[in-house]
């Protein structure tokens, strides 16, 4: 089963311990009688689903970038 974690389902120091925040999606599932909650990661289709899940609505434009003069012994 999955599920997501919400405000009121689990103390925030065990989370905290866990590594879970508020809305991340865990798998819940039953083994020997425990319960065993685990951390889950979205997996997304396309980089397209997965930018626009993250917000990323812009256009990416290659630009020459100037990193100054060379300091080492670079060599180009």
């Amino acid at each position: 089963m999955t599920t997501n974690i919400q405000k009121w389902s689990i103390p925030k120091a065990i989370l905290d311990s866990a590594r879970i925040s508020i809305d991340d999606n865990v798998s819940v599932d039953v083994s020997d009688g425990k319960i065993v909650i685990t951390k889950t990661t979205k997996r997304y289709d396309s980089l397209k689903e997965l930018f626009a899940a993250r917000g990323f609505t812009g256009k990416v434009v290659e630009e020459e970038v100037d990193w100054g003069a060379p300091v080492g012994d670079e060599v180009w």
